[in-house]
């Protein structure tokens, strides 16, 4: 039994729901199987049941089995403190939020071995398109044009956001870059903790500070020191709290930062570690640096990391020069951009490595920002006919 087919059962509500009791015998209507998680977190966010026609709204967890709750760690997380009801394949151990008993829905009785069977054959959650059988049919030509249009999309989507943040934060240049970097470092998983924080730590009083009082500032803003977890990060603490009473600074809640899926050198202290050192180097932000023929070695000479190098290029600079360039009417930033994007190495990753399986040639970021978009915003989407190669294929 895998997680991801009861994640399908559940999300297709491919179970008997007017029959479903708990394992304590209490009748059980789901009014809501909530949202699909794919991040940190409850597996199901903003779920809507009824217990014994007692209505509850909250996140709904699910695991093969119940003990998993406590082999995973999530008694010590409070993200999971809010779940409502835990589905698991097999009931085999009681689960408890603080002293009360979670009401727990155990599937095993309910599931049709013959469905799972099909299941296991053909693999429903994953990485399929629309058109998958017929698109070595397609020429190249017309690919690589639908790529290329993508990948300008792409750029014009993450300008857009940017648009909307340069008017909350009334048309400060140097803050949207700032916004940028802190979602960069962040990436999906802590994009939204990263850009609360930048937003409550003025870069300008970044610059102001020492290497070791920046780092005690960004980590005591983002509340790492309200835990003894991090017993590497004490000695940063004193100044935290000669900072934090200096500056009457206030704290983000722990519980913002996510760590599941992360690999340590990623984890979110660290990241804000490397984030705090990089915010005090005004190089990062100046137009010439931008423009450098060695932007890459630039940000590798500082953090050590080929991907989070790339990953500033491609996810920071390109989109931002983009923006700028459409702000200002200086289409030679735009140009920029796609000169960055050109000679960026291609991204690896999951959605990547499903169109290479096609035998596509993908030679640089610009490409696989196309093929990332064209599979997210068009082929998720199921918008065929807006798509050249969907129309190559379903034309007479």
């Amino acid at each position: 039994m895998q997680e991801t087919y009861l994640h399908y059962l559940w999300e297709q509500k491919r179970l008997p729901f007017h029959e479903l009791k708990l394992t304590d015998q209490r009748a059980l209507s789901v009014h809501r199987t909530g949202l699909l998680n794919t991040g940190s977190g409850p597996d199901f966010f903003d779920g809507r049941i009824a217990i014994d026609q007692v209505n509850l709204a909250g996140n709904i967890e699910l695991h093969i089995r119940s003990s998993d709750w406590y082999r995973h760690g999530h008694q010590h997380d409070p993200g999971y403190q809010n779940t409502i009801l835990h589905v698991v394949y097999e009931h085999d151990q009681e689960v408890y939020i603080k002293g009360q008993a979670i009401p727990c829905l155990e599937i095993k009785k309910y599931i049709d071995p013959v469905h799972h069977k099909h299941f296991r054959r053909l693999d429903p959650t994953g990485i399929h398109i629309p058109c998958e059988r017929f698109i070595n049919s397609v020429q190249p030509v017309h690919i690589m044009d639908q790529i290329e249009k993508m990948a300008i999309k792409r750029l014009e989507r993450k300008a857009h956001f940017l648009n909307s943040q340069y008017e909350l934060c009334h048309g400060d240049h140097l803050h949207i870059l700032y916004q940028s970097y802190a979602s960069s470092f962040g990436q999906r998983i802590n994009e939204l903790p990263f850009l609360e924080l930048s937003n409550k730590i003025p870069l300008t009083r970044a610059w102001r500070l020492q290497l070791d009082e920046a780092k005690s500032l960004y980590l005591g803003v983002a509340g790492f020191f309200q835990t003894d977890r991090y017993p590497e990060l004490k000695p940063y603490e004193s100044t935290w709290k000669h900072l934090r009473h200096k500056y009457q600074l206030d704290e983000m809640e722990l519980s913002s930062w996510k760590y599941k899926g992360l690999r340590p050198v990623s984890a979110a202290h660290q990241r804000v570690l490397q984030f705090a050192e990089f915010c005090t180097i005004p190089h990062f932000f100046e137009r010439e640096t931008l423009f450098s023929e060695t932007l890459f070695l630039h940000f590798y000479n500082q953090l050590k990391s080929r991907y989070l190098s790339q990953h500033l290029i491609i996810n920071t600079i390109a989109p931002y020069l983009w923006w700028l360039g459409k702000n200002t009417g200086k289409p030679q930033l735009n140009e920029q951009a796609l000169k960055l994007l050109q000679q960026s190495a291609p991204e690896q990753n999951h959605i990547i490595r499903f169109w290479q399986q096609f035998d596509f040639e993908i030679k640089t970021s610009f490409e696989t920002q196309g093929f990332l978009e064209l599979k997210n915003e068009f082929c998720q989407k199921k918008k065929c006919l807006s798509c050249k190669i969907g129309n190559q294929i379903l034309r007479p």
